[in-house]
């Protein structure tokens, strides 16, 4: 036994650069995290979209006509100041903004109908939109939301 001699260990390994099992986890972990941002966004995106069509649907069905115009207009507004500049789209009314609603669609086509009650619904007395259809203007909402949401 007094042969023996100590055990030497062999010196530390450095710490950089490290093995390249940690680079594929790191570059793991930055896809992942990328995937799941990915992710997120597009049901955030979804749900904005269930949320607004759902909102669509209930002003369509409920109130008078005026009512359900006047929430329509709104909606179409509030989304119209998400999606662009609020210089651009805030001072528009009448003709103007039907004719940006029209130029923002992707058919560029607006229902004549739907574009009367845009230009027109914030002139008219209340007797006047009484018995008015706005189930167009509700599709043109409808589909403005699902282009631009």
């Amino acid at each position: 036994m007094s042969g023996l001699k100590d055990i030497h260990l062999p010196p530390m390994p450095p710490a950089f650069p490290p093995n390249s099992n940690v680079w594929y986890m790191l570059a793991g972990a930055v896809v992942l995290a990328v995937l799941i941002r990915v992710a997120l966004k597009h049901r955030r995106k979804l749900t904005a979209k269930a949320y607004t069509f759902a909102e669509i649907d209930r002003v369509a069905r409920q109130g008078s006509a005026r009512d359900k115009i006047t929430a329509l207009l709104g909606l179409l507004r509030r989304m119209a100041l998400m999606k662009f500049p609020k210089e651009r789209v805030a001072a528009l009314h009448g003709a103007q903004w039907s004719a940006f609603l029209r130029d923002t669609l992707k058919s560029k086509t607006l229902d004549e109908r739907a574009a009367q009650l845009i230009e027109q619904a914030a002139y008219l007395p209340p007797e006047q939109l009484k018995n008015t259809d706005v189930a167009p203007l509700a599709a043109v909402v409808r589909q403005w939301a699902a282009e631009h949401l």
